[in-house]
């Protein structure tokens, strides 16, 4: 009897494997195959994938890592073993047999740099193909420290060493490198290649061009020190007398959310605004609208944020604004639970994390299935059995699903084809 009952497991147990198996080929499967203009469609199973940034994506399969560009040619491919760091395309590998000796290749993997670790005293890759160095210069009576920035696509430094500048630099957020030991007011910008002074310190780090900071007047008055990264600072006045400090702050918008406080306690209501950081000016959204907001809102580089919010009796909502503030559609009932037939009955879930992607499109569950919306609120591209999408780039979607027992990513175009990359 028990032979039988074992028999029957193991059965069921084969059918099982062989469903995983032919769900697992039809995700993101791909054929290889030569194309008229010469390009070879290339079958890769990636098992990691990242979005895209400054036109290429870092990928890779089970043996290597692949830099891709924007119409998915592959550029460059390095071996999964090799030690390497990865910013903005270029790559900085590690000698596999002397420890002390490294190489940098630019995307297309032309070797562009090379240096042994004796060499200076620190060097660091990185955004936008730049190297921050710190050299020793010195003789058997003198010592010095100077430190430049060199472009490694120019072949030249575009800030010359030298030592008035700090022995110790720092990545200030985006494109910006503080040069300065005693105040936070002397960076250079490695986009516009020029050093950038301001008469007063920031302790923030710049964001797409912004950097700020609070202050309060004589009057009382909060105000917002918007530091732009040229050089120039900005003050708006806050329409709610509080500012955050959270990271809400993207593509010059800064998205404010702050509790309430009501007769010395802590409420569950909100005040909200939008800062438009570029023209100085800003929406005061004030508390009765969205109640408590539950999501950090962050604007899109068109000038979209999405919005997830409760009312006064704890029901999630959504919708998406303009930078003035203007709704695209009315707000639409969330569930609290993301798994179907539970919660409050409603159909739609989105996860608090969630934010616009690139393209203006978000993710959302449907019934427990998995559905890409653009900012109008109209559904784009629903997920296969057992997908999950993870973000938006380069107008395709990350997504995760299983091969056999194991994860695995693939990028998906929107009209739910799957990529194909080219050799």
């Amino acid at each position: 009897m028990m032979n039988k009952i074992s028999k029957i497991l193991l059965t069921v147990i084969i059918v099982i494997l062989i469903i995983l198996l032919f769900i697992s080929i039809k995700s993101c499967s791909k054929n290889t195959e030569v194309l008229e203009d010469g390009r070879i469609v290339t079958n890769i199973t990636t098992e990691m994938v990242n979005d895209f940034d400054n036109g290429v994506a870092l990928i890779s399969d089970k043996n290597n890592y692949y830099i891709i560009d924007e119409n998915f040619n592959i550029l460059s491919t390095y071996s999964l073993n090799s030690d390497i760091e990865y910013v903005d395309g270029y790559v900085l590998l590690r000698d596999s047999e002397n420890s002390s000796q490294y190489y940098i290749y630019d995307k297309n993997g032309n070797k562009v740099f090379s240096y042994s670790e004796f060499n200076y005293f620190s060097i660091e890759l990185i955004e936008k193909g730049n190297l921050i160095i710190v050299f020793e210069d010195e003789t058997y009576n003198s010592y010095t420290r100077k430190m430049g920035i060199y472009n490694l696509a120019e072949k030249k430094y575009t800030l010359y060493p030298s030592s008035e500048y700090t022995s110790y630099p720092k990545k200030y957020g985006d494109d910006m490198v503080l040069i300065s030991d005693d105040e936070n007011n002397k960076f250079f910008n490695i986009r516009n290649k020029a050093i950038v002074s301001y008469t007063e310190s920031t302790w923030r780090e710049f964001i797409d061009g912004y950097a700020i900071t609070a202050d309060i007047d004589d009057s009382n008055n909060l105000y917002l020190n918007v530091f732009n990264d040229i050089g120039g600072i900005t003050k708006i006045k806050s329409p709610t007398g509080t500012y955050s400090y959270e990271n809400n702050q993207k593509n010059g918008y800064l998205f404010d959310v702050t509790r309430i406080y009501e007769d010395g306690f802590l409420t569950s209501r909100d005040n909200s605004a939008v800062y438009n950081l570029k023209n100085g000016t800003v929406v005061n959204l004030g508390n009765s609208e969205y109640y408590s907001i539950l999501n950090t809102p962050q604007f899109t580089e068109d000038g979209y944020a999405l919005i997830i919010f409760e009312n006064s009796g704890g029901t999630p909502y959504y919708t998406v604004i303009d930078g003035n503030g203007n709704k695209l559609f009315s707000p639409v009932k969330l569930n609290y639970s993301d798994k179907s037939n539970s919660g409050n009955g409603e159909k739609r879930y989105i996860n608090y994390d969630n934010n616009l992607y690139e393209g203006n499109y978000f993710i959302a569950k449907d019934n427990g299935t998995d559905v890409i919306l653009d900012k109008n609120n109209n559904i784009v591209l629903v997920a296969n059995s057992g997908e999950t999408f993870m973000s938006v780039s380069n107008n395709v979607v990350k997504v995760q699903y299983k091969k056999g027992f194991k994860t695995r990513y693939c990028f998906r175009n929107l009209d739910g084809t799957d990529v194909k990359y080219y050799k």
